[in-house]
């Protein structure tokens, strides 16, 4: 049987192949619960472990931890995050092999500090209602179920106008990259003649700009390459990034005058190959970087390549990059039913991994698609992850479904009731 890993690999091939380069309401979701007491000393204890916390807003990842816990509210410190219009966020985090999850509203909100409010419940821990078998020979196959990435308005009412067609793609179980790749050439082209798609050489050493690349995992752009500033002064674009915690990272280390050399060192080495500006995307895949698209003007060109372009770029190769990990995820885990299954009832299942990379992809990819064979039929389900838990010999994760077709749940009845039967024979 051939392993993830393997299909991931492929995905990269093709990608190497294609690009020629080898409601306002706020509401408190939860997964896991208790009373609003136990919230409190669960955000008490991570404020005491400095443990992080994952915050999603506004389709942008951001690590915190916990500074204070007030009353009624709850700070965190967010570096480098980016204000939005958006005034509710998502946050995760993991206590004693349980995943937590809230959306909770924001009530202020800068470049280095979130507050939100203290989350009012989550679901009472309760009495299983359904009994749970534990079949042997039970695999699955499974893949990402779309949701719009950018919500459905704002930017993503803009995504499901101008690009119908990748969203089509999206949706469908294994999307069409050749299709996607030639609707983002088309996109690149209209901006400007001069670009590049790079697939990384595992074997070849990476240059500073794709070592930026592999750990920034962000959209790049240098407004003006005659200008030292612009390489590390902040852009005030929601997203996008220059090299400026290069800068500070340098001068940190070292001193401010030797992170000045050496940008102005770099600026001077990018002039002899005559470039104005440009922007460098990663193409990622499962939260990995396997290469980029980079967009470039030279001091011959009419055209400057400017922030509204970086933005579409950026947008463009978010879509593709999702598009990607769903197409490794399919290549993997559902073409063919490889995923054993733990346990399961009428509410939900666990199931077993062992690619670490697909487990950390679930954390911000919740919602599945799940198939599961059934005497002579397939039971098709939508399931959202409940928990991710490490096992002894790689992952597991938890699901709980939320929606099937009736003939599929009677199947699962019916499969429940068989194996029930047969424990106590």
């Amino acid at each position: 049987m051939q392993g993830p890993v393997s299909h991931s690999e492929s995905v990269i091939d093709l990608l190497r192949d294609l690009s020629g380069s080898r409601s306002e309401d706020y509401t408190e979701e939860t997964i896991i619960g208790s009373d609003i007491n136990q919230i409190r000393h669960v955000f008490y204890f991570l404020r005491s472990e400095r443990q992080q916390v994952l915050i999603n807003y506004m389709g942008e990842s951001y690590r915190a931890v916990v500074e204070r816990v007030d009353n009624q509210r709850i700070i965190l410190s967010t570096p480098d995050l980016i204000e939005g219009s958006a005034r509710r966020c998502r946050i995760k985090f993991e206590i004693i092999n349980i995943l937590y999850q809230f959306e909770v509203p924001i009530l202020d909100l800068s470049r280095d500090r979130i507050v939100i409010r203290m989350p009012a419940f989550v679901q009472s821990a309760r009495h299983r209602k359904n009994v749970r078998v534990y079949p042997r020979d039970l695999f699955m196959r499974f893949n990402l179920l779309y949701l719009p990435m950018f919500g459905r308005r704002g930017v993503g009412q803009i995504v499901e106008n101008r690009y119908p067609k990748i969203v089509r793609e999206l949706e469908k179980d294994v999307p069409d990259l050749a299709l996607l790749i030639r609707i983002v050439n088309e996109a690149v082209s209209e901006i400007s003649s001069e670009y590049e798609f790079k697939i990384y050489d595992p074997n070849v050493k990476r240059n500073f700009l794709e070592r930026v690349m592999m750990s920034e995992k962000k959209t790049l752009y240098v407004k003006d390459t005659s200008r030292k500033d612009s390489y590390y002064s902040p852009l005030g674009l929601y997203g996008i990034i220059n090299f400026e915690k290069e800068f500070r990272r340098i001068a940190r280390e070292e001193t401010l005058e030797e992170a000045e050399n050496f940008f102005e060192k770099y600026r001077r080495e990018e002039l002899t190959q005559f470039l104005a500006n440009y922007i460098c995307a990663p193409l990622v895949v499962l939260d990995k970087v396997v290469g980029h698209i980079l967009i470039y003007s030279t001091v011959l060109d009419k055209k400057m390549i400017v922030p509204e372009d970086a933005q579409k770029i950026d947008l463009l190769v978010q879509l593709l990059n999702y598009a990607l990990s769903k197409r490794s995820l399919a290549d993997a885990y559902y073409r063919t039913h490889n995923t054993r299954v733990v346990n399961l009832s009428m509410n939900g299942l666990l199931f077993e991994l062992q690619d670490q990379n697909v487990f950390n992809y679930l954390i911000d990819h919740d919602r599945l698609k799940i198939r599961i064979p059934i005497h002579s039929h397939e039971v098709e389900v939508r399931a959202e992850i409940t928990r991710l838990l490490p096992a002894e010999k790689g992952f597991r994760v938890a699901v709980s479904f939320f929606h099937g077709a009736p003939d599929d749940f009677r199947a699962l009845e019916s499969f429940v009731f068989e194996r029930v039967q047969h424990m106590f024979r």
